[in-house]
């Protein structure tokens, strides 16, 4: 299988290396940009191609590793190449996306797939860290489930299949319907927890504590609670005030909170109330607690 990546950014120099220490046959880059090809085949190897059309015609599996809004880009790109794509497979990396994206080229014999790393791509050297506890979705041509587990009824996706066995990517078979709540699943868990320890630090900086010391005292917490999901779940790792019922405790966060803060606090209590339901809070103390939680 010769393998090529359009796109020489983070997620495709992470891949491509990764896939090179495995012993994939990695065959090269091609960017906007050739400086970028040129960097990252210095690594990996290979070639820096100088157009589209000729990392194409020299590989049968070609990832397009660019931001989401460029990948209608490329494939328009490759809608101009006058050659078939029988038996080649394009495969985007987008998290959000289906693999309808590149449903344009099924036309010249491409099959198309999205296959999306679960993971945040801050860097490549931190990324070929994390790889190995990665886990990927897949979504694309012949690609079925069964709770998740693949079925692939065409040859090219028993390839795409293939290659994540022998890349040892664990990974599991989606439903183009379901890449948006996935996706939404992802930030979540990812960008909105930065954005909820944001609002964590800026209070700890209202009582004078700067952002850097707030993370230092936070971090244990933080860290321990993430540990406390992995061996519980959500329901049995849930502490404080809203878990134990404790109203007055949430009447006095409130009365020191004011504008977006209160809305947000009241928000999150909510969902937290929920998990508190779940492990068996009262129905009076929940009710009083929604109470004081509810929108004004």
């Amino acid at each position: 299988m010769k393998i090529g990546f359009i796109g020489a950014g983070r997620v495709g120099r992470s891949l491509g290396q990764d896939l090179h220490r495995k012993h994939f046959n990695v065959i090269g880059y091609y960017s906007k940009t050739l400086d970028h090809a040129e960097e990252a085949v210095a690594v990996v190897g290979g070639v820096a191609f100088k157009s589209a059309e000729a990392l194409v015609k020299a590989c049968d599996f070609v990832f397009l590793t660019v931001n989401d809004d460029a990948i209608q880009s490329v494939v328009n790109l490759l809608l101009t190449i006058s050659m078939r794509f029988d038996d080649k497979i394009i495969a985007h990396t987008s998290g959000v996306h289906a693999s309808e994206l590149i449903a344009p080229l099924f036309e010249k014999g491409a099959s198309g797939y999205a296959i999306h790393p679960l993971q945040a791509f801050a860097s490549v050297e931190q990324a070929l860290k994390l790889l190995g506890q990665t886990v990927f979705s897949v979504e694309g041509t012949g690609l079925t489930h069964t709770d998740g587990q693949p079925i692939a009824s065409t040859p090219s996706a028993q390839k795409v299949i293939d290659l994540m066995n022998r890349a040892d990517y664990e990974h599991f078979v989606m439903l183009a319907e379901d890449k948006a709540l996935y996706h939404a699943a992802a930030v979540i868990s990812s960008n909105y927890l930065v954005a909820t320890l944001d609002f964590a630090l800026s209070q700890f900086e209202k009582i004078g504590c700067d952002q850097r010391f707030a993370m230092k005292a936070l971090f244990p917490l933080i860290q321990g609670t993430i540990d406390n999901i992995d061996r519980l779940g959500t329901v049995d790792a849930l502490t404080g005030p809203i878990a134990r019922g404790d109203v007055h405790t949430v009447e006095k966060h409130l009365a020191k909170l004011s504008g977006e803060d209160v809305v947000l606090y009241k928000a999150l209590g909510r969902r937290t109330l929920a998990l508190a339901d779940a492990k068996g809070l009262s129905r009076t103390l929940s009710d009083q607690l929604l109470n004081r939680l509810k929108e004004d």
